[in-house]
């Protein structure tokens, strides 16, 4: 049952507030994972809340009373998880509240959306709105998988329980273990325990979400899984805290191991943790997800204006918010992989506390924008099979 009050029921509202403000915590982790000090990005900043979005959707006239009430109250900076298709300034909800926020001094920062990698696929594209897209950190949790034949790939995962020993296992494809034509994605019902107890299953990604194909793997009594791109996700992997060993791999990796499955009269593997790696390069990259100008509004204001980190950072969550797991189990914070506006937000909000009177697009100008990555080199973006130099969005500015 939904709280009509301010309270959060998602839990979405909560996690953007602690990457806008959280207090300063040491000793965080993801489950080990990512240890270290966490903190939002502006600790000191006082945060107001508008609960404009219900299970019934985010309506227009919701949207521009929390906007509102937002100007009235005399926010500095106005932070929108919203998006939503585009249509001209005149129509667009989101523009005309931001447009009155802006002329009262207050920066509105939005994110580009998470429909990439197609061009023209963002959202929040008004000029007057500071439209941002997602990169990555130099950090990664590997998950390696080894095969019989050999070959060892790399993939991503979150998973902190026990691990399987280094002795391989029977590995077998969802699709030839189903009783189901959608077997390959291993959904409820659709998986023969009988064909997968104690092997490696192979789950093709889509459809249902990542870990709950995780979930219906370990039901079925398997002891692992590969979560395997396809072509619409490319080499974009994300990392989630799955309930078995388990390692996401991208689709050329994903190629090979079904490959291998295929064709070996007895293929077998195994998967083992790599933890946190720090240091990655390049980094930062532009998030497959991140969507993509284009601005098809008005294609001479060039968008997104920027991009900043909001792919594997962790913010908190209310315990049993959005719960990831179909069992009990309850995660109290979570990677994020959307939020990167508010990065910007909370910088643009120190800024202003800096340099008093400056206008909102003088604030978020002053940041030192660069169009290279950590080694000096183009920022690139994750597209659907490969890294390609890019970095017209933060040459723009």
């Amino acid at each position: 049952m939904e709280s009509k009050s301010p309270r959060d029921d998602d839990g979405h509202g909560t996690h953007t507030a602690t990457t806008a403000a959280g207090s300063v915590v040491s000793g965080a982790s993801l489950f080990g994972y990512a240890f270290g000090t966490a903190r939002g990005m502006a600790p000191q900043a006082r945060v107001a809340a508008y609960k404009v979005c219900w299970l019934g959707g985010c309506f227009s006239s919701d949207i521009l009373a929390g906007m509102e009430k937002a100007v009235a109250d005399g926010v500095n900076v106005i932070s929108m998880s919203i998006g939503g298709g585009i249509s001209d300034y005149n129509r667009d909800t989101v523009a005309i509240g931001a447009f009155r926020a802006v002329a009262q001094g207050i920066l509105v920062s939005c994110s580009a959306g998470n429909s990439g990698p197609s061009p023209g696929s963002l959202t929040n594209v008004a000029p007057w709105i500071t439209t941002v897209g997602a990169g990555t950190l130099d950090r990664d949790f590997p998950a390696y998988v080894s095969l019989g034949n050999g070959k060892n790939y790399s993939g991503i995962s979150l998973y902190s329980g026990k691990p399987l020993s280094d002795s391989l296992v029977p590995l077998v494809y969802a699709g030839n273990v189903s009783n189901s034509t959608s077997g390959n994605l291993c959904m409820t019902g659709t998986l023969v325990p009988s064909q997968v107890a104690g092997k490696i299953v192979i789950c093709d990604r889509g459809s249902n979400s990542r870990v709950q194909k995780g979930l219906v793997v370990k039901d079925s009594g398997a002891l692992g899984m590969i979560l395997a791109n396809t072509e619409l996700y490319g080499e974009e992997l994300v990392a989630d805290a799955h309930v078995l060993p388990t390692s996401t791999v991208g689709q050329r990796a994903a190629d090979a191991i079904k490959n291998y499955a295929f064709t070996d009269p007895k293929p077998t593997a195994t998967i083992a943790s790599g933890g946190t790696k720090l240091g990655v390069e390049p980094s930062p990259v532009l998030a497959a997800f991140s969507s993509r100008g284009p601005n098809l509004v008005t294609p001479e204001v060039l968008k997104p204006d920027l991009i900043a980190p909001g792919s594997q950072h962790t913010g908190w969550m209310d315990r049993g918010s959005r719960s990831v797991w179909a069992n009990t189990r309850h995660q109290a914070c979570e990677l994020q992989y959307h939020f990167r506006h508010i990065n910007v937000m909370s910088s643009c909000q120190r800024i202003s506390r800096a340099h008093q009177g400056c206008s909102p697009g003088l604030e978020c100008g002053s940041h030192q924008v660069r169009s290279h990555d950590h080694s000096l080199r183009n920022i690139q973006e994750r597209g659907k099979h490969i890294r390609r130099g890019h970095g017209t969005a933060i040459d723009a500015v």
